[in-house]
């Protein structure tokens, strides 16, 4: 399967859930990068809300941990129904050591890029991401927003196959937008 293509796909898609909202690019990561993301911060520490010690003795739920490498694989890759919330309580870790590491050295993101290219399928060009990481200086972090809604498995796509398929709630859309996108009225009007 073409990964470029499934991305653009992902895009497309995403894009047309946001009521056609230009998506500029794509950053798609392998799971196996996991190691070598949470190497390259000097380990994540994370306090984690379920019970690994199955796979690691260490990973007690409740413990907080700066992660090896190992268990950042462990705690990305583990299926269960908390998969998802392990991987935002890593992502939010890991942006707030990157985002220590490029108050020191604008140039560690860049780095990083170079490091998991052969891990990534993207679109961004190094030119963009270095235009992008200076703009985001002054930007407001509005942490990790999701989407509420339902997942089930279906033939929506006709093809035969069943594939998972998320149903969003549009009460949360319109509240994620409206957070992510705030309508500032002038005065006066």
């Amino acid at each position: 399967k073409d990964k470029a293509a499934s991305c653009g796909n992902t895009v497309e898609t995403v894009s047309k859930m946001l009521g056609g909202l230009p998506i500029d690019g794509y950053y798609a990561l392998k799971m196996d990068a996991m190691p070598l993301l949470n190497h390259e911060v000097g380990g994540v520490t994370v306090t984690l809300e379920d019970d690994m010690t199955k796979l690691d003795p260490a990973m007690k739920k409740g413990a907080t941990l700066t992660l090896t490498d190992r268990q950042a694989e462990l705690l990305m890759q583990s299926r269960n129904t908390q998969r998802m919330s392990r991987k935002q309580i890593f992502l939010k870790a890991f942006m707030k050591k990157i985002k220590k590491q490029n108050a020191g050295d604008i140039n560690a993101t860049v780095k990083l890029y170079d490091r998991l290219r052969p891990y990534a399928t993207t679109d961004i060009k190094m030119n963009d991401l270095t235009a992008l990481l200076k703009d985001m200086q002054g930007y407001t972090d509005k942490g990790i927003i999701t989407i509420d809604g339902t997942s089930k498995i279906g033939e929506k796509l006709h093809d035969g196959k069943k594939h998972w398929e998320f149903y969003m709630d549009e009460d949360s859309l319109e509240t994620s937008m409206k957070q992510l996108y705030p309508l500032v009225q002038e005065k006066g009007k």
